[in-house]
């Protein structure tokens, strides 16, 4: 049986790249791939890092990141790190890792009454997203890249999935959010009609996102309400008919007949801009 190759901590280097050894991810453990995705979680210090599968390329191209990891999550010192080739690990993730993988714990997240106590009440204005039974792990990654990118912060934002019958977190859904899963706290909750009437007893305004129901986004004025909440259906059947009846104004964003409907990041976005920038 031959010996399998010597672990290396991160920050060491290496004149030979031994064979990949197997990427296991444990039960209870997420597979974080992309340079974008895994550079923030490098650098988390509530993410606690188990493995770094990294060519050398990409370790010396992330030199900078790898230094302010070190310096910022106190996981990364006990980390392992495996240099490889970018086509073993393309292999062994089916994607394109772009050259890195991280092996790490899953982020702790509050609950949504917890949040709403501790973050919502205490801000001027927030914004969360209601994500009922989205399915596409792509889609949810995009809504939260948008809600990072468009918004003020993980103080003021949250996204709200089911705990079933929606898309899990999984490494394609990670690489699409870019790094956005770091910082947006992600809300799991039992029942979505629960959830929106607990944003109402807090103060938030919801909207539902609807295809040709409603008004126009657009003449809502969404960028003058202190507090948002946006739900959005799932990609093929939409907003329940339970969901319809519990959000306080049904919205669609006008487009072409014959486009039929929007992508669900997409449409996330288009609202999450209104709201933000009228």
């Amino acid at each position: 049986m031959k010996p399998r190759p010597a672990k290396k901590r991160l920050g060491a280097t290496s004149s030979k790249i031994p064979s990949i050894p197997p990427l296991v991810v444990a039960k209870g453990r997420v597979l974080i791939v992309g340079r974008h995705a895994a550079s923030h979680a490098l650098c988390n210090p509530r993410r606690v890092i188990r493995a770094i599968y990294m060519s050398e390329a990409i370790q010396a191209k992330l030199a900078a990141v790898v230094d302010q990891a070190k310096r910022t999550n106190p996981s990364i010192a006990e980390a392992k790190l495996h240099h490889v080739t970018p086509r073993d690990l393309a292999q062994q993730t089916d994607s394109n890792p772009q050259g890195i993988a991280v092996v790490a714990d899953p982020l702790v997240q509050p609950t949504l009454a917890d949040w709403l106590h501790r973050r919502a009440d205490k801000a001027d204005t927030a914004r969360v997203v209601v994500a009922d039974r989205v399915q596409d792990p792509r889609n949810l990654g995009g809504i939260l890249r948008s809600m990072w990118g468009l918004g003020a912060g993980d103080s003021t934002q949250a996204l709200i999935t089911p705990q079933r019958h929606a898309s899990p977190m999984t490494a394609a859904a990670i690489k699409a959010a870019s790094g956005a899963v770091e910082y947006i706290p992600l809300l799991g909750h039992a029942n979505v009609s629960q959830a929106i009437g607990l944003l109402q007893k807090h103060g938030f305004f919801v909207v539902g996102l609807a295809a040709a129901e409603g008004v126009a986004i657009g003449g809502l004025k969404l960028h003058e309400v202190a507090k948002l909440a946006i739900v959005i259906g799932s990609e093929g059947a939409g907003l329940r008919r339970l969901t319809r009846q519990r959000v306080d104004q049904l919205a669609h964003i006008p487009i072409q007949p014959q486009a039929e409907s929007l992508n669900a990041s997409i449409a996330t976005a288009i609202a999450l801009y209104v709201a933000t920038k009228g």
